[in-house]
C-alpha cells in the first residue's frame, strides 16, 4: 500500500487509488497518532517561553525570538525587590535594538488602593510596567497585545508594591508604531532590581 501523510502533523494516511489493507490496523494506527499529537499541542491556556532569574541589574533582556508567530499575546510575570523604589520600565526590541523613539509610548498610571496619589498620564519614549520597592512583596502581571505583528502594541500591567503597607495600581498604555518586535527589554528607572521573570504565550 502506498501511502501519503498529512499537511500539518504528518500523519500517514491511504492514497486514494490504493486498497486499504489490514484497515483495523490502519486506523488504530492514525488514531493514536492523533492521539499523541494532541496531548502534546493542543493543551489550552499560557505555554511557558523564558524566565531569568536576575541579582541587582539595571535592565533585563530576553531572547531575541521571545515573541513569535506562534502567539499573538503574551503575559510577563515578575516578583522581586529594587535597590529603592524602582519604577519598571520597558523598551520593544528587534534584532537586539531597542526602540526608544520619543513620544512613541503613551501610558497610563491608575491608583486603586491610594487614594492619595493620582492617576499620572506620560507620552515617553518608554511604556510603564509597575512600581517596586526595597522591601517584598512586590509583583506585577503584565500582558502585551501583538508585539510580533507589524500593528500597534497594546499592554495592561497590574502592579502591588509594598511601601508601609500594600499599594495596588494599573497601568495601561500602547505603542503606536506599526513594527514587529522579536523581544523586550525591561529596564530599571533608577538603581536596580532583583529577581525573577518569566514570559509566557496565550495559545491560540
Amino acid at each position: 500500500m502506498s501511502t501519503s501523510t498529512t499537511t500539518n502533523y504528518g500523519w500517514t494516511i491511504p492514497n486514494d487509488d490504493e486498497l486499504v489493507k489490514n484497515g483495523a490496523a490502519a486506523i488504530r494506527t492514525l488514531g493514536q497518532a492523533i492521539d499523541t499529537t494532541a496531548a502534546a499541542n493542543f493543551v489550552a491556556g499560557l505555554v511557558h517561553i523564558e524566565t531569568q532569574t536576575f541579582s541587582a541589574v539595571s535592565a533585563v533582556n530576553f531572547s531575541n525570538d521571545v515573541f513569535s508567530s506562534t502567539y499573538d499575546n503574551y503575559k510577563i510575570l515578575f516578583k522581586g525587590v529594587g535597590s529603592t523604589t524602582v519604577e519598571c520600565r520597558f523598551r520593544l526590541r528587534v534584532a537586539g535594538v531597542d526602540n526608544s523613539t520619543a513620544n512613541s509610548y503613551v501610558n497610563q498610571r491608575m491608583p486603586i488602593s491610594d487614594t492619595a496619589t493620582t492617576p499620572t498620564r506620560q507620552i515617553s519614549n518608554q511604556g510603564w510596567l509597575g512600581t517596586i520597592a526595597s522591601t517584598a512583596p512586590n509583583s506585577w502581571s503584565a500582558e502585551l497585545f501583538n508585539p510580533f505583528l507589524a500593528v500597534p502594541t497594546a499592554y495592561i500591567s497590574h502592579n502591588m508594591r509594598y511601601i508601609s503597607g500594600a499599594t495596588i495600581e494599573d497601568y495601561y498604555g500602547s505603542h503606536n508604531q506599526s513594527t514587529s518586535y522579536d523581544s523586550i527589554n525591561i529596564i530599571a528607572s533608577t538603581g536596580t532590581f532583583t529577581g525573577e521573570m518569566s514570559v509566557y504565550g496565550y495559545r491560540k
